[in-house]
């Protein structure tokens, strides 16, 4: 896997993912939702308001990655269905199983 994750330094954990959201035009309220879902996948959800600097080398990765994915779970602005949330949680347990 990558070494640099190229997160916001000034950014928690939550708008590191939400800020990939809004540039794919993405509202904000539905943005913030989803990167928290996101998060959770990715065994997050109790680290949303840590700064990088806060989070270890693979808590880290794992914010990068549900930045890479959470834009690809989203299709024409509606919610992915639930072969997206399959793969999400399949992606993220064969990751967590690396690690």
């Amino acid at each position: 896997m990558f070494q640099q994750y190229n997160l916001f330094p000034v950014l928690t954990a939550l708008e590191n993912v939400e800020y990939a959201l809004n540039v794919k035009g993405i509202a904000n309220g539905r943005a913030r939702s989803e990167a928290a879902r996101t998060l959770e996948r990715v065994g997050l959800g109790d680290r949303l308001d840590f700064l990088p600097r806060d989070l270890s080398g693979g808590q880290k990765q794992r914010v990068a990655i549900a930045r890479a994915v959470a834009p690809a779970a989203r299709r024409s602005g509606r919610a992915a269905g639930p072969r997206a949330d399959s793969y999400a949680r399949a992606f993220a347990s064969s990751w967590a199983q690396r690690v």
